[in-house]
């Protein structure tokens, strides 16, 4: 949140019309709550409890969530999910919150945006057995093409970001030429994997440019074409 000012004036240099700010805990997300109320012409916000920070809900954190999802420019619920990468919580644990706030979007009726690494396996699992979540973005897909098209399968939505234009990224390409032009996104996940060209700066929305180019290439399309296409995808699926 430094200097937002610059990097929303950086994000409208570049064209990029709106974004999305994910929470990750109760700060972050009234945080986000307060910034889509200031920046309400083009900042959207998500509110939830990452896998990271699942060990420090609080008995009230769904009535928060609950009440900030009901703010105007707050969209979704995410990012929720597992990390076994870091496993900075216990996965029983994550998979408790991860339940809680599924219940909660689908008692809401509102989107998910998913956040897994490394956990793939118990993810399609819980989702298989639950088959009440039906609109989700897997955000930063790192899985297989296997994985990708059992999400694809369900109607989810893969969602890119700079690693797809990493030189050693040899399944993100695949993944992408194969994925329908109704279920990707194009992100940042700012502030980290900033794209090639900026690999090593603190990424911003602005980057995210980048990352279409890349997905022009991969489809044979038109910078223009992938821009108009991930424009009515994400105002679709967020409800914008």
């Amino acid at each position: 949140f430094d200097d937002i000012d610059n990097i929303i004036s950086n994000m409208k240099l570049a064209l990029v019309e709106k974004c999305i700010c994910a929470g990750s805990d109760l700060e972050t997300s009234k945080r986000i709550v307060d910034l889509t109320k200031k920046y309400y012409d083009i900042v959207y916000g998500t509110v939830g409890y990452h896998p990271h920070e699942a060990k420090h809900f609080k008995t009230d954190y769904l009535y928060n969530l609950e009440k900030w999802s009901k703010e105007k420019n707050v969209v979704c619920i995410g990012e929720i999910g597992l990390d076994y990468y870091y496993e900075h919580s216990d996965r029983e644990t994550q998979k408790k919150v991860l339940n809680e706030q599924l219940d909660l979007a689908v008692a809401l009726d509102v989107p998910v945006m998913f956040h897994v690494r490394d956990a793939h396996g118990d993810m399609l699992e819980l989702l298989k057995k639950r088959r009440d979540v039906k609109k989700a973005v897997m955000h930063c897909f790192s899985g297989s093409l296997e994985i990708a098209n059992e999400y694809i399968k369900m109607g989810y939505i893969i969602s890119f970001a700079g690693p797809l234009t990493y030189k050693n990224s040899a399944k993100l390409p695949i993944i992408a030429k194969s994925v329908p032009l109704d279920q990707f996104f194009i992100e940042t996940d700012s502030p980290y994997l900033s794209p090639v060209p900026y690999r090593g700066k603190i990424n911003q929305p602005a980057y995210v440019v980048e990352v279409a180019k890349k997905i022009a290439e991969i489809k044979q399309l038109s910078l223009e074409q992938v821009a108009e296409q991930s424009f009515i995808n994400t105002c679709n699926f967020y409800n914008i």
